[in-house]
């Protein structure tokens, strides 16, 4: 998808990065255009295929969650790579001296296998459930990963105790960055900060900051003879509540992800009910915020602002 923020360059520019890191150019270049924030390109070097990835220019404007997100991705990389079974890319090179690129870039591991988004209408339902409990399971692996503090990875002079607070802060910052456009919300501010203060209460019940991935949806999941081969895109990842994971928000809910991770919502707790709706919120927020920020087609528009008035109008009957 095409949005203002990817950063593309040119095959010899990306030779050069090639050479830094490998000490060699590649032989073949491709640009994979399926992200939304960074732009991605596969090489091959020597008949082995690795992937380039390529943060934002500094001076392009980016949502205040986004800010260094390549160092979170990073970061968030090695510590489930180290810590779990769940098979994410190894990171290869990562350079952040802005000598041959005017952004952070880093070269991994390209894994094998489709994406499951796109190949997921020509599988079967029985195929699709078991990719989905199959990512149940090593998304409950990525959330065992505990910290003694809630937030950012990259933030820790931001991290706090409380998931309260840091929700709250979170969602604010979304609020301050569509201020600083002066965007039009279709639900203003003041009626979204009115819901927060009072169903904010609901996260005093987390107490446990675990690793959450936050984008694991199957465009980030990738497959090969029906077994998950890979888990990308980490970039958003935070210490916070496993519910905000996408596949516990009210459009992607599924009963075959919810039995491998084992999890059961069959009765929550009105505390629970409220914290889904609060994720669905913050996720629908940035849904229509981001449209500005990355200057998407305009048809997509309307169907975002139609998640932000639902997930607001959710909390009346809450």
């Amino acid at each position: 998808m095409e949005s203002l923020s990817k950063n593309k360059l040119s095959n010899s520019q990306i030779n050069s990065l090639a050479k830094k890191a490998f000490g060699k150019a590649a032989d073949e270049i491709s640009e994979n255009n399926i992200g939304e924030f960074s732009a991605l390109y596969i090489l091959k070097l020597a008949g082995k295929e690795v992937v380039l990835k390529i943060a934002p220019k500094d001076n392009v404007r980016v949502l205040r969650y986004e800010k260094n997100a390549m160092k979170t991705e990073v970061d968030a990389l090695k510590l489930v790579k180290a810590n779990t079974s769940v098979p994410v890319p190894a990171v290869l090179f990562y350079d952040t001296s802005k000598e041959l690129c005017d952004s952070d870039y880093f070269f991994a591991e390209k894994i094998n296998g489709d994406n499951f988004n796109s190949i997921s209408l020509e599988l079967s339902p029985e195929q699709n459930n078991d990719i989905l409990f199959q990512l149940g399971k090593l998304n409950r692996q990525i959330n065992s990963i505990e910290h003694s503090k809630f937030g950012r990875l990259i933030q820790p002079d931001k991290q706090v105790d409380n998931w309260q607070t840091t929700f709250m802060n979170i969602t604010t910052d979304l609020l301050d960055d569509s201020k600083d456009l002066d965007i039009k919300l279709p639900v203003s501010c003041v009626e979204i900060e009115s819901i927060l203060k009072s169903f904010i209460f609901a996260c005093g019940d987390v107490k446990t900051s675990k690793l959450v991935h936050w984008d694991l949806w199957q465009g980030n999941v990738l497959v090969k003879n029906n077994k998950i081969t890979g888990i990308i895109d980490f970039e958003r990842a935070l210490y916070a509540d496993v519910l905000m994971e996408a596949f516990f928000r009210k459009y992607a809910m599924n009963e075959h992800f919810c039995a491998g991770y084992g999890i059961d919502f069959s009765a929550p707790d009105n505390n629970i009910k409220i914290r889904l709706a609060l994720y669905d919120l913050y996720i629908a927020l940035i849904w229509v915020i981001e449209y500005y920020y990355r200057r998407y087609d305009q048809s997509q528009l309307s169907w975002r602002e139609e998640q932000l008035v639902m997930a607001c109008k959710a909390f009346e009957s809450l």
